[in-house]
């Protein structure tokens, strides 16, 4: 059974507090049960007991290392529950927990405290004397509503409560005035006329003490007169403008103050190129939506700088790659042509010889044009936007296995092609979609033994294009695998330049999905492209 319980408790430097206990600060954690006849409280393995050694004391209570407070917390809250009878081992305990705190330091730890003794909201076990209690500590009296207050309900708020306590206190403080002016004014009454009226007065009349003339009183009593004059004519006046005075400074303080820190400080942080920062302030009111913006804004931008760098890095990888590859074939034809210099006239290359290397030096400049159209397409991946369209699955699947039959019949490997369909409707780009497909065969039949499988997956969400081969997987970090002129063995193959699988995360990032890569257990890779169905899209658009 879930019962409430309500425990206001006070963190004095000295001593804690409830409505029923008073004990000092002080706490002593041992590892073993203690002696018989000790209250004890046993909390995630340790047991604590209560010392007249108190704590030192910490302005911030949520800062102790230790988390003392919140055991001396426990404590109070255990040793209010030992007093009621009604609960039961099996029942778990509510707790609204009120926390005092000084005011001149509500503003700055509120905040934290609600935090620190709330939790993260789930339901504790302790023990506290041999008997276990279930608790889960909820928000006392809490600020929670006003901090998320919009900042003109705020406003009025603070307005109405300040001029409620101005009006009470300015007509007690009128009536305070009017005492003080008649008693001075009696000093200067004649006291027999005043009763002999007194005892003449009917129904009709009411006897009043008179105001005496200026020459009549000390210079102190008429300046004590003439302020409560001012006071009871103008009290009310003045202490409206002090209430709404006191409402526009804790408006600022509670409403403004803390935001407005935080958002100078993050301009200047941003200013000085520095984004390794997060903004705190969290209400619901309309700068806490601010600070949120901000927070995405300074978010957006540290990505865009990762994204930036990330550019840097890749096109120094690029331009070393693309030195590397050009001078490799390069470096091979230079080495046929002086060899060609050197024996050719002096006739010592038979014609086979001189064909071989001919024949070398035509492989490499087809290398180079491979090379070549490599670099097209890669300067066209940032041009190319997508053309979706809606696409014929069983259409999309032939052409697919055509493509794999020109590769197999060359490796004379195995193919077999899977479709699931959970959806009947494909709206994708169908260009990218099968240049990706092409990408991706050639490199599982490039590296499989014996067999590769495709399969298709259709969602209304997504198309899933999953290819696997029987090879040796991946050797190397897979994070590298989709990098630009990544081959584990670049001699395997001269067509082959290591961009094939670096443009397929392109596109498939372009498409809304991500391509996914993976070593499967018993042995070869899997390689997963999953692009984006746009027919909801679509379908919502119409």
């Amino acid at each position: 059974m879930i019962k409430k319980l309500r425990v206001a408790v006070d963190h004095g430097n000295r001593n804690m507090k409830t409505c029923n206990f008073v004990f000092t600060t002080g706490l002593t954690e041992q590892d073993k049960k203690p002696a018989r006849g000790e209250k004890y409280l046993k909390y995630q393995g340790k047991y604590y007991t209560l010392s007249e050694k108190r704590i030192p004391y910490q302005r911030d209570k949520t800062q102790d290392s230790r988390n003392r407070f919140w055991i001396l917390t426990l404590f109070a809250i255990a040793m209010e529950l030992e007093q009621k009878s009604q609960i039961q081992p099996e029942d778990v305990i509510q707790v609204e927990l009120p926390i005092g705190l000084p005011p001149k330091h509500f503003a700055e730890l509120c905040e934290r405290y609600e935090r620190y003794f709330k939790g993260d909201g789930k339901v504790q076990e302790l023990c506290f004397n041999d008997k276990v209690y279930h608790l889960c500590i909820q928000n006392g009296v809490s600020m929670e509503k006003i901090r998320n207050l919009s900042l003109k309900k705020t406003m009025v708020l603070y307005t109405i409560l300040s001029l409620i306590v101005t009006f009470f206190l300015s007509v007690s403080i009128i009536e305070i005035a009017g005492q003080i002016q008649e008693e001075v004014w009696w000093k200067y009454v004649d006291q027999d006329e005043y009763y002999q009226a007194m005892n003449d007065r009917n129904e009709n009349f009411e006897v009043v003490v008179p105001r005496p003339n200026q020459s009549k009183m000390s210079r102190m009593d008429w300046h004590i007169s003439e302020t409560c004059d001012f006071l009871r004519t103008y009290g009310v006046l003045l202490f409206s403008f002090a209430g709404c005075g006191i409402a526009v400074s804790l408006f600022y303080k509670n409403k403004l103050k803390r935001p407005i820190q935080e958002l100078k400080m993050a301009s200047q942080m941003i200013a000085e190129e520095d984004l390794d920062f997060h903004m705190a302030y969290e209400n619901e009111d309309e700068m806490g939506m601010l600070c949120r913006e901000f927070e995405r804004m300074r978010g957006q931008l540290e990505e865009n700088n990762r994204r930036l760098w990330q550019m840097i890095e890749d096109e120094r990888v690029l331009r070393a790659a693309i030195a590397h590859d050009i001078r490799s074939p390069l470096a091979i034809m230079r080495g046929y042509q002086e060899m060609l210099l050197e024996f050719v006239p002096e006739d010592m290359l038979d014609q086979e010889k001189m064909m071989e290397m001919l024949r070398g030096g035509m492989l490499q400049i087809e290398r180079m044009n491979h090379f070549i159209d490599s670099m097209r397409k890669m300067t066209k991946l940032e041009e190319r936007e997508l053309n979706c369209s809606v696409v014929d699955i069983r259409q999309l699947i032939n052409q697919i296995e055509a493509l794999a039959e020109v590769v197999v019949e060359k490796s004379e490997k195995n193919f077999t092609v899977t479709t699931v369909r959970e959806s009947e409707i494909l709206t994708a780009d169908e260009e990218i979609i099968m240049e990706v497909a092409d990408n991706l065969l050639a490199n599982a039949f490039r590296y499989a033994n014996q067999e590769v499988r495709l399969k298709l997956t259709v969602t209304p969400q997504y198309l899933k294009m999953s290819i696997r081969d029987d090879g040796i997987g991946f050797q190397e970090n897979i994070d590298r695998v989709t990098q630009a002129f990544y081959h584990e063995n670049p001699q395997d193959d001269l067509k082959h330049f290591g961009m094939g699988m670096y443009i397929s995360r392109i596109y498939c990032e372009r498409h809304g999905g991500k391509l996914l890569i993976k070593n499967v257990a018993d042995g070869g890779a899997e390689v997963e492209a999953v692009f984006k169905n746009y027919v909801l899209e679509e379908q919502q658009q119409k």
